[in-house]
């Protein structure tokens, strides 16, 4: 009982205590309240009975022991029990979803290697286009040998019916590169 003084203390105060069937009589000094509290919290009662000086019965309660728990309101469970819902209910997503999430974080990085393969092979033929574009440039300041079988020659023959077979009507890519050569000189005199 937490107001246990205050309980012993209401008027008409009490001569005698019983705590449980032990008699406890109230001492008449300036302790007498604190001691008598002190006892009755040693004695560990269950029950206290207030008596007045004939014997007679003032008060009585029944104390709660450390043991005992007091019941719980409806409410108060209600509450428990929607809180333990919750928590399980947090518990089971998490682990469901669990899976998934790993599945999804596995894809992140298995798609961020790739990227990064993607842009250092980007890289790479920059690079090489670059380099190329450097050696054609170089091979266009080279004044081209005169006569035949020249390599520019070739590569400009090469470039112009390529572009000609891309550009003609199926019957002069059936001829061949004959066919296409002729067709792109009567494109060059149009």
């Amino acid at each position: 009982m937490k107001d246990l003084v205050y309980w012993l203390r209401k008027t008409p105060q009490p001569v005698a205590v019983l705590a449980d069937d032990k008699r406890i009589e109230v001492p008449k000094n300036n302790r007498a309240w604190r001691d008598l509290t002190q006892t009755i919290k040693a004695l560990e009662p269950s029950k206290l009975t207030c008596l007045d000086g004939q014997g007679n019965v003032i008060r009585v309660t029944t104390l709660e022991t450390e043991d005992e728990k007091p019941a719980p309101s409806p409410e108060m469970s209600d509450l428990q029990l929607f809180a333990k819902l919750i928590a399980e209910a947090y518990d089971k997503g998490s682990k469901s979803n669990q899976p998934v999430i790993d599945s999804a974080m596995a894809f992140v990085e298995r798609q961020s290697e790739r990227l990064a393969a993607a842009e250092k092979e980007n890289d790479r033929l920059r690079g090489v286009i670059h380099k190329q574009a450097l050696q054609i440039a170089e091979l266009r300041q080279v004044p081209a040998p005169e006569g035949e079988g020249s390599i520019v020659d070739a590569m400009i023959a090469g470039a112009i019916q390529a572009q000609a077979v891309r550009g003609l009507p199926t019957a002069a890519k059936a001829n061949g590169a004959n066919g296409a050569a002729a067709a792109a000189k009567k494109e060059a005199k149009k």
